[in-house]
C-alpha cells in the first residue's frame, strides 16, 4: 500500500493537514468546493462563527451528497428495469426467429407439395428446386415467379406455362 502523502488546506482561513491518497490537483479542487460552500454559507447569514459556517457547507454538501445517491439509485433501477426488459425482448425475438423458421420450413414443404399435385412429379426424382428463397420483403410472392426465376431453364415448366392455369 502506498503511502499516505499530506495536504495543507485552508478553509475559511483556518489551516487544517490531511492525509490522503489522491491526486493533489483532486484535493485541491475539494479544498476550492469547500471554501465556496463556507462562503456561501457566512454570506447567508453574515452572524455565523467560522465554525457554524464550517457545520453549515458541512449540511449543505451532505443534502447534496443525499440527493445525488438519490438519483444515482434511480438511475440504477430504471437502467436495470430496462436490462431486465432487453433480456425478455431478446428472448422473444429468439421466440419469434424459431416461429418465423418453422413457417419457412412448413411453406417449403407445402410448396413442394403444390408442385407435385399440380405436375405429378415423383418426389424420388429430387429435380425440384428448394423453396427457402421464395421470399420477397417477408411475404411470399407468386409461385410462378419464384419457380420461373428460381429454376433455370423449363425444367418444369415449357416456356410460356402457367402453373396457375386450370385445365
Amino acid at each position: 500500500m502506498a503511502e499516505k502523502k499530506q495536504i495543507r488546506f485552508m478553509i475559511n482561513g483556518k489551516a487544517y493537514t490531511l492525509r490522503h491518497d489522491e491526486p493533489e490537483e483532486y484535493m485541491h479542487r475539494i479544498e476550492h468546493f469547500l471554501n465556496t460552500k463556507v462562503a456561501a454559507a457566512a454570506k447567508a447569514d453574515l452572524r455565523l462563527e467560522q465554525q457554524t459556517a464550517i457545520v453549515m457547507a458541512a449540511i449543505s454538501i451532505t443534502d447534496e451528497l443525499f440527493k445525488t445517491q438519490k438519483n444515482f439509485n434511480t438511475l440504477k433501477n430504471e437502467i436495470k428495469r430496462m436490462m431486465d426488459e432487453y433480456d425478455r425482448l431478446k428472448i422473444e425475438k429468439q421466440d419469434l426467429d424459431e416461429q418465423l423458421s418453422r413457417a419457412e420450413q412448413q411453406i417449403d414443404s407445402l410448396s413442394k407439395q403444390l408442385l407435385l399435385a399440380r405436375h405429378s412429379v415423383n418426389p424420388d426424382d429430387n429435380e425440384f428446386p428448394s423453396i427457402s428463397s421464395y421470399h420477397d420483403n417477408d411475404e411470399v410472392s407468386g409461385i410462378g415467379d419464384s419457380f420461373s426465376s428460381g429454376i433455370g431453364g423449363d425444367a418444369f415448366f415449357p416456356a410460356g406455362d402457367d402453373i396457375y392455369d386450370e385445365e
